[in-house]
Formats: C-alpha cells, sequence, structure tokens
C-alpha cells in the first residue's frame, strides 16, 4: 500500500467539462471584503461572530449497492517519446520535447512531511518541492498528477476539443515513457495509487451529448488492459455535465462523482485494492473522504456564489448514518463553502464567513467523527489572501500560498510558500521558496 501522506483529496471540483460552474458554486472567488489583509493563526476556536459550530444529526443517505457489467476495454499501447509540432504563441516557440533540470538541490525550509511531495502547473510543468527537480512536459500534453517519480499527463488525440484523448505516462526523472493509454474519453480526470492509474471522463464526441465515460483502471507499468470498474453509457441531462474523482489520504478509497450544473446525479465509492464500487451514493456531492467517512456539499451546485448554500455534512460509510453537519443550520446564512479535502483522517475546509463588519476566509480542521471545529487561520478575502494547495499538502502540513492556487503562483518566479503546522495551527509564512531555474508555459517561457 502506498505511504498515505502522499494521497490527498483534491480541492474543489477535478473534472474540466464543469470546472468554471463548479469554481463559482463553492465560492473560490468568494465576496471581496473591504480593508487590507491581515493574518492570523489560531490555536482555539474563533469567537462567537466567526465560530460556526456542526450539528450532529442521525439519518441514512441512499445508496444502491448493484454492481455493474464491465463492458469491453480500450486499448493500450507502448509508445515512444511523443514530439507534437510545434507553434508559435507571443515571443517564444511551444516546447516540443521534454526538458528536465539537472541541477538538483535540496531546497531549504522545506519540512520533511513535504520533501517528496510535487508540484504542478496545467500546461505541462513540475517539481519536487524538496528540490528543484523539476520537468516540462511538450505542449499539449497536461499534467494531471505526479507521484511517487511517475507524471500523468493527458493529450488530445484528434483535431478538435471534444475528440478523444490519450493518457501519457512518464518518469519524472527522465521524461521517459513508460506507457501511453489510448481512451475515448475527453475532460479526463486521474488519480494514481502507487503503481494503479484511476480515470474517469465523458464519451468524446458531441459536446451538446453528455454520456458518462464510467471508471477505468490499469497498472501504469504493466502492458495490461484497462478494465472498466463502472460501465459508461449513462446519458447526462444537459451538456454542462462531467464526472470527477476525489481519493482517500490512504488511497484506499475513491470517488468518483457525476455533477450537472443544478443537479448531483451520483458518486460511485470503489475500493481501489479490490477495484470494485461498492456503494453508489444517489444525489450526493462527495467532497472529500477518508476511509470511513465522507463530506457532501448540502446544496446543488450554481452558476454563481451565495451565502447560505446549506453547508457540508459527513456520513460514515459503515452505515451511511449522517454523523454532522457544518455549520449548524442557524448560521448557512454567514456561510459559503470554498474548498475540502481530507488529511489524514481528518477534513480541512476553506470557507467565507460573514461577520457584523464584513466578510473573512478561514481556514478550518474538522474532526471526522464530531465536526468539531478547529480554526487555523482567519484572514479578510484580498488578493494576498493565502489559499491551500490540497496536492501539495501532506497529513501533518497544510500548504498555502497567495492568489489562489499554486499552479498560477508558479508562472511567477521566487514564489513563497507558507504552511500551516495541523498539529498546533502555527502559520509558518513563506517558510520556503519555489524558484525554479527555467519555467515555461505554453504561451511563454521564463528562462534565464
Amino acid at each position: 500500500m502506498a505511504d498515505p501522506s502522499r494521497h490527498v483529496t483534491r480541492s474543489a471540483v477535478p473534472f474540466r467539462a464543469i470546472a468554471l460552474i463548479a469554481a463559482l458554486a463553492i465560492g473560490c472567488h468568494g465576496p471581496i471584503p473591504s480593508g487590507s489583509p491581515a493574518f492570523e493563526s489560531l490555536t482555539a476556536a474563533a469567537t462567537d461572530g466567526a465560530s460556526p459550530s456542526a450539528e450532529v444529526l442521525q439519518s441514512n443517505a441512499p445508496v444502491d449497492t448493484a454492481l455493474p457489467t464491465a463492458p469491453s476495454a480500450p486499448t493500450a499501447t507502448e509508445a515512444s517519446d511523443p514530439t507534437p509540432e510545434p507553434t508559435r504563441e507571443g515571443a517564444h516557440p511551444l516546447r516540443t520535447e521534454v526538458q528536465i533540470n539537472d541541477v538538483v538541490v535540496d531546497r531549504p525550509g522545506v519540512p520533511a512531511s513535504l520533501y517528496d511531495r510535487y508540484w504542478w502547473t496545467w500546461d505541462g510543468d513540475g517539481g519536487q518541492i524538496g528540490t528543484t527537480a523539476q520537468i516540462g512536459l511538450p505542449a499539449g500534453e497536461l499534467i494531471e498528477t505526479i507521484d511517487s517519480g511517475v507524471v500523468i499527463a493527458v493529450r488530445l488525440a484528434g483535431d478538435h476539443r471534444w475528440a478523444e484523448h490519450d493518457i501519457v505516462v512518464r518518469d519524472f526523472g527522465s521524461g521517459a515513457v513508460i506507457r501511453k493509454i489510448s481512451t475515448n474519453l475527453r475532460s479526463l480526470d486521474v488519480v494514481l495509487v502507487g503503481s494503479r492509474l484511476f480515470w474517469t471522463g465523458v464519451l468524446a464526441g458531441d459536446p451538446e451529448q453528455v454520456i458518462d465515460g464510467g471508471v477505468w483502471t490499469t497498472d501504469v507499468r504493466k502492458d495490461a488492459k484497462p478494465v472498466a470498474i463502472v460501465e459508461p453509457g449513462r446519458v447526462f441531462p444537459g451538456a454542462l455535465c462531467g464526472m470527477g474523482l476525489n481519493v482517500s489520504p490512504s488511497g484506499r478509497t475513491l470517488a468518483a462523482n457525476a455533477l450537472c450544473n443544478g443537479p448531483v446525479l451520483s458518486a460511485d465509492i470503489i475500493d481501489t485494492a479490490t477495484q470494485t464500487r461498492t456503494i453508489r451514493l444517489r444525489e450526493q456531492w462527495v467532497l472529500a473522504l477518508t476511509d470511513d467517512a465522507y463530506v457532501v456539499a448540502d446544496f446543488h451546485p450554481t452558476d454563481g456564489v451565495t451565502w447560505g448554500q446549506g453547508g457540508v455534512s459527513a456520513y460514515g460509510f459503515e452505515d451511511r448514518a449522517l454523523r454532522w453537519r457544518f455549520p449548524n443550520p442557524s448560521d448557512v446564512d454567514r456561510f459559503t463553502s470554498g474548498g475540502n479535502a481530507a488529511l489524514g483522517t481528518s477534513f480541512v475546509i476553506r470557507y467565507f464567513w460573514r461577520t457584523d463588519e464584513g466578510a473573512e476566509m478561514v481556514h478550518a480542521v474538522l474532526d471526522a467523527a464530531t465536526g468539531h471545529q478547529r480554526v487555523l487561520l482567519r484572514q479578510p478575502y484580498a488578493d494576498e489572501s493565502l489559499y491551500e494547495e490540497y496536492d501539495a499538502s501532506s497529513a501533518s502540513h497544510l500548504v498555502l500560498t497567495t492568489g489562489y492556487d499554486l499552479g498560477t503562483q508558479l508562472r511567477l518566479r521566487g514564489t513563497p510558500i507558507s504552511v500551516i503546522r495541523l498539529d498546533d495551527g502555527a502559520l509558518l509564512r513563506e517558510a520556503f521558496e519555489i524558484d525554479p531555474p527555467w519555467l515555461c508555459g505554453t504561451n511563454y517561457c521564463r528562462e534565464g
């Protein structure tokens, strides 16, 4: 089994088909309060005006335990290092081959639990947090995840954006292609657990006819055909629908969400060890999960950010009874959700909270059993606010950066990384710095 600290659930909604809608739905941009930014690290609960509570409730969640029949699988093939034809955008040509930084030294100030974790940008740049090791992929290869020395990227296989996509598996240290997996899907979302790859998406083709692409798995280091865990073929009710994955910190449990702009369709819970679906949750959107509990949204996604969305609720997998709801129903008119993840056995949440003076952004840890809140950081929302980067975080440290997400900030040289220690809530402001020796995006290069 993989090291549990290496696998964390992603913030917000992972799938690309409805990324903008989901970002609005969970309040990523949030209400903008007045005033200059100020940061405070807290080790105790906040005062009444900014300390919502969780209400413990009991009920049953609707489930469907019927298992699907697997259809025929797409093919998997070995491939040489792909080198797409270059095009020019802006001042620099796009990359046509893998770039590797050979000057690798330890990066000072990085906590030990973060040393072996990775950062990456959507357009093909990635690196190790604890060292200056870095890789840049050819233009058109978009990084989905990096873990255990393996880079997982997706690449368009057709001539239009709705066409099929390939999954390209590369060695992080050399850039060599380990495997290429051909799919008949678009808008892919991918999770790597050890050497086993899981992915989902929607069938390529007509963007107005959205069809569930199922959930698939294969071993990234073996030439084995992909196997369908959840059968594809459901027709979704509109164009703004998609599929996405969340994984527990241990990597043993996976949630595959089917979500549209408006309705929440379902979530398939998958045992990654046996590669089987164990539960289908009806009309529940799994935001984050451990191996014994999961957090869902108490609201349907919308095309705007509003107060009083209903909060989040936690259920137990064993009895599927509602454990707690956050915040207390009497406080939901103050609340807008902003992001959720499971780190270790706890849930970490970012939310916007309306006070008598305005609004603030809060990072907190919620106890998985009780929903008890321990506030980590409270700050007025502004361009300089700190946002978590769950993919880079560990069970003991929460990684934060300014400017909404790490991928955006890494386009700039010398990106400062702040860290919160989860055990005591201590904020280590600008604990270390990501300053790659080179960084190329799809439209430009930052070299020097």
